[in-house]
């Protein structure tokens, strides 16, 4: 496996004060993997780029580590500059990343609404819909109900989804439920299939997706159940082997090892809303 390195020195030869990146959300390590037309090309990632910031190698996270896809390098913002000794904040009505200090010194606000007598985070809002996610974990879901070899795309919890969790909603509601593409990328450490392309109502955030849409593992504890109680919930990745899914833990931090079959695992259903 290759390998590369980035070099980042302080002082002079870095200026991050009063910085502003303007971006249209604050991605903490965002590859733009998710919702896309469905004759878009899948593209490979390769995570092995170490960043070396005055002769030290930094230490990332697993789930926000630096990449590269399509010969362009991807960082962490939030890890560099926190080791630079630079803050980083968020103004969620100018939407503007500021590194390096800002007036008010926002963080991003999260927003929450109701749909369908459910309480949604908003993680992303384009092209006239809305991303959401459920805000808590909202049951325990097998995500297939035999332990074998299984996809997404061929998921007893897809199909759950689909009809049975959708038709929750009233007529109305469903109207304003978007059909998405779904892409579903080979896992990228192990190469354990996917499954094709799929055409949903209701979907599973992805690891892919987790990284670009939660900032930290703390983030992702916020997802917990009404009653305060804190649980793993269900992605739509392959893991280690293909009767393994991916999952995120009671710690926040994704996990690929998660049987198909597991009954103590929740869902935290997604999908994309009309405005």
């Amino acid at each position: 496996m290759r390998e590369n390195s980035i070099e980042i020195r302080s002082g002079n030869d870095v200026k991050m004060r009063d910085v502003k990146i303007f971006l249209a959300g604050f991605l903490v390590c965002a590859l733009i993997l998710t919702v896309v037309a469905a004759n878009d090309i899948i593209r490979e990632v390769f995570f092995g780029v170490n960043v070396v910031v005055d002769g030290e190698t930094l230490e990332f996270d697993y789930d926000s580590r630096p990449f590269i896809m399509d010969d362009r390098t991807f960082l962490p913002v939030r890890g560099i500059a926190e080791a630079l000794g630079v803050e980083v904040g968020w103004d969620n009505d100018t939407q503007t990343v500021y590194i390096g200090g800002t007036v008010q010194n926002n963080y991003a606000v999260i927003e929450i609404v109701h749909f369908g007598g459910i309480e949604w985070r908003v993680l992303d809002v384009q092209d006239g819909k809305a991303l959401l996610l459920s805000e808590y974990l909202l049951e325990q879901v097998p995500y297939h109900n035999v332990h074998e070899d299984v996809t997404w795309e061929t998921s007893d919890i897809r199909r759950w989804l689909n009809n049975e969790f959708y038709n929750r909603f009233t007529e109305e509601e469903r109207a304003q439920i978007a059909e998405t593409y779904v892409i579903n990328n080979d896992d990228p450490w192990f190469g354990t299939p996917s499954g094709d392309i799929t055409v949903d109502k209701i979907f599973l955030l992805s690891i892919i997706e987790v990284v670009e849409y939660f900032n930290s593992n703390e983030e992702r504890i916020a997802g917990c159940t009404i009653t305060g109680e804190v649980g793993w919930w269900w992605l739509r990745s392959p893991g280690v082997n293909a009767s393994d899914v991916g999952a995120v833990t009671t710690a926040g931090a994704t996990y690929g090892n998660t049987f198909v079959s597991y009954t103590n695992t929740f869902v935290r259903p997604a999908m994309w809303v009309y405005l």
